[in-house]
């Protein structure tokens, strides 16, 4: 189950406080970043603690914005295909 964390927007003095609300981000802990990414909890935790996937505590819960996980997929995607080009295409793309 994903948790939103309200985000306040603190770059307007003047905004009020339901404009401030606007940035909402959904977060998962280990067991629902498992599941997005489909693998088993003690990767996801392997990932983290090696810094692969940034998280952060909120008291006892480690907790993951679903934007990070989008992006570690999309940096594993782009690796994987850097891998399966053919060299000599690598050496024209630069």
């Amino acid at each position: 189950m994903p948790f939103l964390l309200l985000w306040p927007d603190f770059s307007n003095p003047s905004a009020t406080a339901l404009e401030r609300r606007r940035f909402v981000k959904a977060l998962k802990n280990v067991v629902g970043a498992a599941e997005l990414l489909s693998l088993s909890v003690w990767t996801v935790r392997a990932l983290e603690r090696q810094k692969v996937i940034k998280a952060f505590s909120l008291g006892r819960s480690v907790l993951f914005e679903q934007d990070e996980l989008e992006r570690f997929v999309a940096r594993s995607r782009e690796n994987q295909r850097k891998e399966n080009l053919a060299p000599e295409v690598l050496d024209a793309q630069r």
